[in-house]
């Protein structure tokens, strides 16, 4: 009798092993499944475009078209140059809203840069988040200047110096959305007889001639453009006869670039019989990384 007890409370023991066993390997599936569930949402994921020019922006609840010029910074609260920029900022916001310029600042989310927003002064109407924008930052601050249609005709990124600043403050007072370009000699910097354009010229650079954007950073910098021809100076030498066009204009993008390996590149493309000319040479962007823009 003792025994069929015994054999009883073992089958029951049993069967409540067993019952937990198959919970338990029904919970691991369903949190496995969860997992590649968001592996695959992480996966497929659009990449928003970056801001540039030409690029249309759209702004949730926002239409630009009441102004022939609109303004977009897009900062961090959490970002040193953001922060380091503030006195610029809220004199291009002032200067907006004395010549009824609409100006729009996004930042990750709002109530995160409730203090930030507080001591800058922003306007609350003006304030939107990152993800209410269709295309993404590379780094902040970034400033925009939108035309009437959406469409992006001049960005600035970083900590501008004085020269940008004013160039800024004169779209604004003027309410017009073209920029005065301007290009400097190299001479300055070390690079005699080669041409060192802004990046605010490219636009309207290749509306005049053929160009090639020549990036010597290694494969996977963030600051790489979008339309660059990726080539690490190690490579350029046998490269660039194969790969470049003798009847374009090769700019090569000195930015964050120390001065002698620009130099080195010039060079060896000049040597080669190539027509070259620097982008923004001397220039090194205080900005802060915004690759989880969305």
């Amino acid at each position: 009798m003792e025994s069929r007890s015994v054999i009883r409370r073992g089958k029951d023991v049993l069967v409540e092993i067993v019952v937990i066993a198959v919970a338990a390997s029904f919970v691991i599936l369903g949190l496995k499944a969860v997992d590649r569930l968001q592996s695959a949402r992480v996966a497929v994921a659009p990449k928003l475009p970056s801001i540039s020019v030409g690029a249309q922006l759209r702004i949730a609840t926002i239409g630009f078209d009441n102004s022939p010029v609109s303004i977009l910074l897009i900062s961090s609260p959490t970002c040193a140059y953001c922060l380091a920029s503030k006195p610029f900022h809220i004199k291009l916001s002032s200067e907006a809203h004395k010549n009824r310029v609409p100006f729009y600042v996004a930042v990750p989310q709002r109530r995160a840069a409730e203090e930030y927003l507080r001591d800058v002064g922003f306007q609350q109407s003006s304030i939107r988040e990152w993800d209410d924008l269709n295309l993404r930052a590379n780094a902040t601050p970034t400033i925009a200047v939108v035309d009437s249609s959406g469409f992006v005709k001049a960005v600035w990124v970083g900590v501008l110096p004085p020269v940008d600043e004013s160039i800024l403050l004169n779209v604004v007072q003027t309410r017009s959305t073209t920029p005065v370009m301007r290009s400097t000699p190299s001479d300055s910097i070390g690079l005699q007889g080669v041409s060192n354009y802004s990046f605010r010229d490219i636009a309207k650079l290749k509306t005049e001639r053929n160009i090639s954007i020549i990036d010597m950073h290694e494969r996977g910098f963030p600051g790489t453009r979008h339309d660059a021809i990726v080539m690490p100076l190690i490579e350029v030498r046998y490269r660039a006869p194969v790969e470049l066009d003798q009847d374009e204009l090769q700019v090569v993008d000195c930015s964050n670039l120390a001065l002698s390996e620009c130099e080195e590149c010039v060079q060896q493309l000049k040597q080669a019989g190539f027509q070259v000319a620097t982008l923004d040479a001397g220039l090194y962007k205080q900005t802060c990384s915004a690759t989880d823009v969305h």
